[in-house]
């Protein structure tokens, strides 16, 4: 099904709250990649940024937004 204007907008809206980068490796590594974190009832993104979350990544963000503040 065609997506209409307005969803076209609020999809753009949308994707401009979010920051993208690209994660690089060897050919066939993805899908296995993929099968792990379905396995773990993650998507690849979530998977990722779980895995990031846990080693304490948001830790470290958190205390650089109060440092600022």
């Amino acid at each position: 099904m065609k997506q209409t204007t307005a969803q076209l907008k609020a999809n753009k809206k949308y994707l401009s709250t979010l920051d993208e980068f690209k994660v690089r490796c060897e050919k066939g590594a993805k899908d296995k990649y993929k099968a792990q974190a379905a396995h773990r009832g993650f998507s690849l993104n979530s998977y990722v940024i779980a895995l990031l979350e846990r080693d304490g990544f948001m830790i470290e963000m958190e205390k650089e937004k109060a440092a600022k503040k």
